[in-house]
């Protein structure tokens, strides 16, 4: 009898923690549903492993919300200083978990810059399942959240795009072929600071570009090639397939991950 009480015990408790997970990983992919168009306005990319992180940071955000009010609330520096230790110690450990998740694979997904119609259509929708939800199948609900998603990060080019960025003192021009494959030409500047990280890879970002099929560097000179660096470590480093350096070249590989740079041509600056 007492084992089987245990088992009813040990069932229950299996039971509750399995709806706790269901009602985290419903609520984390909510709060991601609903703030993608933030996300993809803002920053051109989603980190799909927030899906799992929210299940370790939401259950310790009541705590963190007490420990605030405590440390207004309590004036005696000794009481405030544990309660500090321990704030500082929550949002450390958040800290430590984004960076140690941008550091796998797929920790990024570039969606690119959405128009205005995207995101009425996709705040439509989400309308649709706020009001009327309850009376679509589960199934009908998940294909509207799927379509949604999907009108938001599809991009279709149909023609040949040649864009000269504004560099400043420098040179850097993108090119997207009606097949949709994108090259970049040179990508530097000696008048603007980190304009590969502030510039280049937002423009790349922005237009949804997740693969580079080339980038050619025509000459050695900082405003040719010195945003090259500050672009992979944006996160275009993921895979370098083929190096050059004139007509010979070698295999390589860039740590990194979210997008990609196919072929790196540098120019022959031996002879």
């Amino acid at each position: 009898e007492k084992t089987h009480i245990y088992r009813e015990g040990v069932a229950k408790w299996v039971y509750k923690l399995r709806q706790g997970i269901k009602k985290s990983l419903i609520l984390s992919f909510s709060v991601m549903v609903v703030t993608f168009p933030v996300m993809s306005l803002t920053f051109y990319e989603i980190a799909p492993y927030s899906l799992v992180l929210n299940l370790l940071i939401l259950p310790f955000l009541p705590c963190l919300f007490v420990l605030g009010i405590l440390l207004i609330v309590v004036w005696r520096w000794e009481i405030s200083t544990i309660f500090c230790i321990l704030t500082n110690s929550v949002l450390n450990g958040y800290t430590w978990l984004a960076q140690q998740s941008l550091r796998l694979p797929g920790s990024r997904l570039i969606v690119g810059g959405v128009h205005t119609y995207q995101v009425l259509f996709y705040l439509m929708v989400l309308g649709i399942l706020i009001l009327w939800g309850k009376c679509i199948s589960r199934q009908g609900c998940w294909k509207l959240v799927f379509i949604a998603i999907l009108s938001m990060t599809v991009r279709v080019n149909f023609r040949t795009e040649i864009c000269f960025l504004d560099v400043g003192q420098g040179d850097g021009i993108f090119v997207q072929t009606s097949t949709g494959k994108a090259y970049m030409i040179d990508g530097g500047s000696t008048s603007e600071k980190n304009v590969g990280k502030y510039t280049l890879a937002q423009f790349l970002k922005s237009e949804g570009i997740r693969e580079i099929e080339g980038w050619i560097i025509t000459h050695p000179d900082e405003d040719h090639c010195n945003g090259l660096k500050e672009v992979l470590e944006a996160g275009y480093g993921g895979r370098v397939t083929e190096y050059g350096s004139g007509a010979t070249g070698h295999r390589s590989r860039v740590t990194g991950y979210g997008g990609r740079v196919k072929r790196l041509l540098l120019p022959d600056v031996g002879g």
